[in-house]
């Protein structure tokens, strides 16, 4: 089983709406997902449809396997193909079980607005904690503006500098359409035919993990 933890140097940079739909472009492919949260998430548990008991293992209407509470039982892998943890930074070193055996790092981050220097550092942070010797697997942008194409690629072009272009992944576009799908308890992949580009924008971020 790989396990993926989406971190970010602040709140509200679109960890939830990647996890979500990576994890269900995977099980339209065939793969078995478990999803989890470390920290009390009011989007995530409406999005699922979660109930307000736990910890336990439930099903979701998305198809995805729901871990509740995670930190506070025994885990044992199951038959899922992948594991998704959303948590803050600061609970990496107290989730040793989870740091230690983890695949894979991505970090979500506002484009064009979130400094490099703040994503460097979780980036060392991560090495760190974790163990993980290549730290920040892939930085993932996400709500982007039109009109902000200047400042997104000074961004990027910094953080590439570091991180190398292959862990930058393709710009997540924010628009109306994205930012229902928490309330319509729906996914990209369910959107009309005129959003291919924002389903193309997750798809890649798909096959990252194949």
């Amino acid at each position: 089983m790989q396990i993926v933890i989406l971190l970010s140097p602040q709140p509200e940079t679109g960890k939830t709406t990647a996890m979500i739909n990576v994890a269900t472009g995977l099980i339209r492919q065939g793969r078995s997902v478990l999803l989890g949260n470390l920290k009390e998430d009011l989007i995530f548990r409406t999005w699922l449809e979660l109930p307000s008991t736990g910890p336990g293992i439930f099903s979701s209407h998305l198809g995805a396997d729901i871990l509740l509470a995670p930190g506070e039982r025994p885990f044992h892998d199951g038959n899922w193909d992948y594991l998704f943890l959303e948590m803050d930074p600061d609970l990496l070193s107290r989730q040793p079980t989870f740091a230690i055996r983890t695949s894979r790092v991505w970090c979500c981050i506002k484009a064009g607005q979130e400094p490099p220097a703040n994503v460097i550092e979780l980036d060392q942070a991560v090495r760190s904690q974790t163990g993980h010797e290549q730290g920040i697997d892939l930085i993932v942008p996400g709500l982007g503006q039109a009109g902000e194409w200047e400042s997104n690629s000074r961004q990027l072009l910094a953080l590439a500098d570091y991180f190398g272009e292959e862990k930058i992944a393709d710009l997540l576009p924010h628009c109306e359409a994205i930012h229902d799908l928490p309330q319509l308890k729906s996914t990209v992949w369910n959107l009309p035919d005129r959003y291919r580009n924002r389903k193309e924008a997750f798809h890649s971020l798909v096959k990252r993990l194949y």
